[in-house]
């Protein structure tokens, strides 16, 4: 609802332009009505109107003074001036009092509707802003999530990622190149009811969708999750997880509670499912770990010996149990955490990190694909020969494809590798990461054009270098060189 305050001194006056605005829209309601610039002031205090409309000459305090006023109080509400044909230059000054624009008396009906149009559109511009700063500058603190009307989802497309660098993961891909963006927001416009407001944004890497629900009901909001779900799996063939909060959130929790949804989301979902997770504050529930079984104990006695084919029929076993327990992604994490330390205990000459397991269950999202990864890994010794050669023809392929939606896994499958595998040879070789050389390749080519074609939209450059979303292109654009877009445009 878009609050509205009327500033007139003919009282008449006012309260036809209050029954017109409710008649033509049920998006905006006015609250209160003032009969000059003091009273006005007073309201404003108490109201906090989005919209205020105000005529010019009053008295005690006329609509110049009130508006003066209000903008060195610092409130940023949208002023509408209210005028006759004959105070054009009393409506120069108050352009110049930040007024967005101005109705002249009488109120012309299609007037009236074309400038509650433009309102509707800035206002939920400025809040789209509003929510993205809060989205991506807070995090988990030690401040409590304050209650409010907005509640939360975290989609993630195939794993839940457990690394920092996401752009090269499969569910990026999902989200950029096969147009599961644009299916999302059909699902989601085709439940969403009248009343309620949806927000659609980019998580804070291209992996994962955020989205925000606002004049929802705490019972509405689960069955609208359920609905969500049920049509994601009817039309997505990989897994997918949708982590929701059930209690609403003040809009300055939004990043905490994001932060929260996604350390939930690696806790509860299960590996290799589609998930639907609901968030519940009192939840105090442990990771429980199964103790080490048999199929572990023999697999550390084959490492100690050296058995590789041994070592691969013992952990194809493990795996496909952990599939048919449908195990959970954490443990799964520390499952594999245990074999890391068995293969470095061993007779192995493989050296695998823990950074190396996170990218591992990051790039798969099925057990077959973690297999391949370690089968890979065991496999190591023998490819290690014929690594420079191999790399040099990856990095010219990157190179020529860096606009293409590129994934870890796509260039593993394309040169014979696992893709952690792949990324940790990549980084030794060259200092730097795959997935950051191909951001550089993108921001120089962006930067490129934007030196040559500075009309060009901004829009346009993103889509040709290979993002869908402009909105993540500039958060990657200032994250890779310190600056804005608009920044860059003014040098």
């Amino acid at each position: 609802m878009i609050t509205m305050l009327i500033v007139e001194d003919e009282p008449a006056i006012a309260r036809a332009i209050k029954k017109l605005i409710h008649s033509l829209t049920s998006d905006f309601m006015v609250q209160g009505i003032a009969n000059n610039g003091k009273e006005a002031l007073e309201q404003v205090k108490i109201l906090h109107p989005d919209v205020i409309i105000t005529d010019i000459r009053m008295p005690v305090m006329d609509g110049i003074e009130f508006m003066t006023i209000l903008r060195e109080m610092g409130e940023e509400e949208k002023l509408i001036v209210l005028s006759g044909c004959e105070e054009f230059d009393y409506v120069k000054q108050a352009m110049k009092a930040r007024a967005m624009d101005y109705l002249l008396k009488p109120v012309i009906q299609d007037e009236l509707i074309e400038l509650l149009d433009k309102i509707r559109v800035e206002l939920k511009e400025k809040k789209q802003r509003w929510l993205l700063r809060e989205l991506y500058t807070s995090d988990i603190s030690e401040e409590g999530i304050k209650p409010g009307d907005k509640y939360l989802a975290a989609i993630f497309f195939g794993s839940v990622p457990m690394i920092e660098d996401r752009s090269m993961l499969p569910g990026a891909y999902c989200w950029n190149s096969l147009n599961y963006a644009e299916e999302l927001e059909r699902i989601l416009k085709d439940i969403t009811s009248d009343d309620t407001v949806m927000w659609n944004f980019v998580g804070k890497t291209a992996v994962e969708r955020v989205i925000i629900l606002e004049k929802i009901s705490n019972e509405d909001v689960e069955m609208f999750w359920h609905r969500v779900f049920e049509d994601l799996k009817k039309r997505l063939q990989l897994p997918f997880s949708v982590v929701y909060n059930q209690s609403g959130v003040d809009i300055g929790s939004i990043g905490q509670m994001h932060a929260v949804l996604c350390k939930f989301a690696l806790k509860e979902t299960h590996f290799g499912a589609q998930n639907l997770i609901c968030f519940k504050n009192d939840d105090t529930d442990e990771l429980q770990l199964a103790e080490d079984g048999e199929e572990l104990l023999y697999l550390r006695r084959a490492m100690q010996k050296g058995d590789i084919a041994q070592i691969k029929d013992i952990l194809s076993r493990f795996l496909e149990k952990c599939k048919q327990e449908n195990c959970k992604t954490e443990i799964l994490y520390q499952y594999l955490e245990s074999i890391r330390m068995y293969i470095m205990d061993s007779i192995l000459k493989t050296n695998i990190r823990e950074s190396d397991i996170r990218m591992i269950l990051s790039n798969s999202y099925t057990y077959e694909m973690i297999f391949s990864e370690f089968e890979d890994i065991l496999n190591q010794e023998e490819k290690e020969k014929n690594d420079d050669s191999t790399l040099g023809h990856i990095k010219k392929y990157i190179e020529n494809h860096y606009k293409e939606p590129l994934t870890n896994n796509e260039l593993a499958n394309r040169f014979g590798l696992a893709p952690s595998y792949l990324c940790k040879i990549y980084k030794k070789k060259y200092g730097i990461s795959i997935s950051r050389y191909l951001t550089q390749l993108k921001i120089e080519a962006a930067k490129k054009r934007m030196a040559e074609e500075p009309e060009c939209l901004i829009k346009e450059i993103a889509l040709d270098i290979g993002y869908k979303d402009q909105y993540y292109f500039s958060k990657v654009f200032k994250k890779e060189t310190g600056k804005w877009l608009t920044e860059f445009f003014e040098e």
